[in-house]
């Protein structure tokens, strides 16, 4: 019996060296075909793309929290008062008042690089309509820290739930489609961003059902008082308890620092132009909620919400208003947030001061 030849030996041949390849470009051919025709699979609950949840530790991951918190680069910011700044915001609500533009209108403001707080007719109530959405988008997102699971769990939209509400004045126009399904995260964008009575109806009843008396308590929680027997025109909020809710996700003091991002992050990508919005450049993000209440033909409420993150101040601004008109209401808001705005960027616009901590 021969040895076999040792493999260095032998040399293949010109034909054998052709003939691999061809083999390979056969090969990777069949590979590129079979990959560029694989199906991908229907999403499902746990494939649908939800807001990434990571951990925020360092300042330049934050986008809408309190940077003073545990920013490196607080010298950056302005801690200094805005001076005069009530006698000038007085003096704009006052000329709107006069000439008939509103009736009533209490403004909230607080600088959030510091104490200063102005509060104007801050202790008249008023019906918060549709800026209730934002302590149930802080409601579900508490029971979500303690759930992890519930931000993808679906539920689905069968039918209008509105026409039991529409006779009270809410709109009966909404984003969802009808036989689809959502989850919990989806709902919660959709309320937000585009303001929808139906997700958040499919909302209070989720959160009802899976965790009962779980939203009294954060209402509870927030000091969000709501009358019994409860009627849509009742009036019973201020513009400094409703301007809480705003403060509590900006220092990420009852949601997590994950959660008040979220939250924060969701109302910045509201789509409404107008009021506080329309009054601050495009340049300055801001996260906001407005709410509209209409009572009868010649009596509606008006407000609007937001935390204006200007460059070395940001601020913290509410203002509620009633009148005749919602659209006369809106020029009012959007006549008093520009005379802040104007007034704030004027006074910052000066050299940033210094934390005694900055030095060492």
């Amino acid at each position: 019996m021969k040895n076999k030849p040792a493999p260095i030996e032998k040399k293949p041949s010109k034909g054998l060296y052709l003939l691999i390849f061809a083999a390979g470009i056969l090969i990777g051919a069949a590979a590129i075909y079979f990959l560029g025709n694989k199906k991908e699979p229907a999403p499902t609950v746990s494939t649908v793309k939800t807001v990434e949840q990571k951990p925020v530790s360092t300042f330049k991951k934050k986008r809408f929290t309190n940077p003073l918190a545990d920013s490196p680069e607080y010298h950056e910011y302005d801690i200094r008062p805005v001076s005069d700044l009530s006698s000038i915001i007085q003096n704009r609500v006052d000329k709107q008042i006069a000439k008939g533009a509103a009736n009533s209108i209490s403004v909230y403001y607080r600088d959030l690089t510091n104490d200063q707080v102005i509060g104007i007719n801050e202790k008249e109530t008023f019906s918060p309509a549709s800026l209730l959405k934002v302590p149930l988008l802080i409601t579900v997102l508490k029971y979500a820290e303690q759930n992890p699971s519930t931000l993808k769990y679906p539920i689905s939209y069968n039918s209008p739930s509105e026409q039991i509400y529409k006779a009270k004045g809410i709109s009966d126009k909404s984003a969802l489609i009808q036989g689809r399904s959502y989850t919990v995260d989806q709902l919660l964008e959709i309320m937000v961003v585009a303001s929808d009575n139906e997700a958040t109806i499919l909302l209070l009843q989720f959160i009802d059902e899976v965790a009962p008396g779980f939203r009294h308590k954060v209402e509870t929680d927030l000091k969000l008082e709501t009358p019994n027997n409860l009627n849509y025109t009742d009036d019973y909020i201020t513009v400094r308890r409703y301007s809480s809710f705003f403060r509590t996700l900006f220092n990420a003091s009852y949601l997590s620092p994950e959660m008040s991002e979220k939250a924060l992050s969701m109302l910045a990508e509201t789509g409404y132009g107008n009021g506080i919005r329309q009054a601050i450049p495009t340049e300055i993000q801001i996260s906001q909620k407005f709410g509209h209440r209409k009572i009868d033909e010649t009596h509606h409420q008006y407000h609007h919400f937001a935390i204006v993150y200007h460059p070395t101040k940001p601020f913290l601004i509410g203002i509620m208003t009633k009148g005749k008109s919602p659209e006369s209401l809106q020029s009012v808001i959007a006549a008093i947030a520009n005379t802040i705005y104007i007034e704030v960027n004027r006074q910052s616009n000066q050299k940033a001061s210094y934390l005694s901590r900055d030095v060492d």
